[in-house]
């Protein structure tokens, strides 16, 4: 007799996971954000409509061992940066992040902090001239008479990527970690409206929504194992019956702990224990020795 236990797996997001990429293009769209999950603590967008429908319930279950108060948000973030050389982008790529990062400082009393994951370097052919570099190029009916448009050049766009991680308080209720979630999404609406605004998308900037979670899941390790074998000797003790004990046999190393928000005040912690039960030693075959 050889029964399977099956434990469900959810998907986490960081650094580890590939690092955003965007097609070379000579008109290239905002960095990608697709290595990130965004959450549900979505702010006002920009686009407004004058007959609102009743808000919808969303659904928030999931199925998990453990459910546990986060206290951290985290945030994915992509930056883009175009010059004439790589070395050039880079440095820009960087004042542009500690721009950012004191900013964020700013409406977290300090508390934000950048982590960088990876990067990117795509050779672009844009226009380029000194002027366009600090304001919008002038449009064709505004050009001087005989003033030539400039020449397409060859440059070079590096894209970085991170995480923006902000602690969250014990003390600081559902409400305040909205207020927290705003104004943090304030700075970033107001980073890419920048970035949009420089000519033909030498800059870009995206963000994913801020995501709660629970910074060291690794100390629930032991609470989560405690939980998978009680619900396995319940399980054994009635399906087995009392001819054919059962007993674990093969277990495979249990991976990382996995988490799933299911809330502003809730995340659903997972750890896959993959084993077989099967009869005990000296019971099979019907039970002799």
């Amino acid at each position: 007799m050889r029964l399977a236990l099956l434990l469900l797996a959810l998907a986490t997001a960081g650094c580890a996971a590939t690092p955003p990429m965007y097609e070379p293009s000579t008109v290239p769209s905002a960095p990608s954000l697709t290595a990130y999950s965004s959450g549900s603590f979505s702010s006002a967008s920009e686009s407004f409509t004058s007959s609102p429908s009743a808000p919808s319930v969303p659904q928030r279950g999931a199925t998990s061992d453990l459910v546990v108060r986060p206290d951290m948000l985290e945030m994915g973030f992509a930056l883009r940066e175009t010059e004439m050389s790589e070395a050039q982008a880079i440095a820009a790529a960087q004042a542009t992040v500690a721009a950012i990062a004191k900013e964020l400082e700013q409406v977290t009393q300090g508390a934000a902090k950048v982590k960088m994951c990876g990067m990117t370097a795509t050779p672009m052919r844009l226009s380029y001239s000194k002027a366009a570099t600090k304001k919008a190029e002038a449009a064709d009916d505004e050009k001087a008479p005989g003033e030539k448009a400039p020449e397409k050049v060859k440059m070079i766009a590096v894209t970085v990527d991170g995480l923006v991680e902000v602690p969250l308080a014990a003390s600081l209720d559902y409400w305040g970690r909205m207020r927290l979630i705003s104004a943090l999404k304030q700075v970033t609406r107001e980073v890419v409206a920048r970035a949009a605004a420089v000519p033909e998308g030498r800059r870009g900037a995206t963000f994913a929504d801020p995501r709660p979670l629970v910074k060291d899941p690794e100390g629930h390790r032991a609470a989560l194992t405690e939980r998978w074998v009680r619900r396995v000797r319940s399980f054994t003790e009635v399906a087995q019956g009392g001819a054919a004990p059962l007993q674990v046999v093969d277990c495979t190393p249990p991976g990382p702990i996995e988490q799933q928000v299911r809330s502003l005040e809730e995340v659903a912690l997972s750890l896959n224990i993959a084993c077989r039960l099967n009869v005990a030693a000296g019971r099979q075959g019907g039970g002799r020795e």
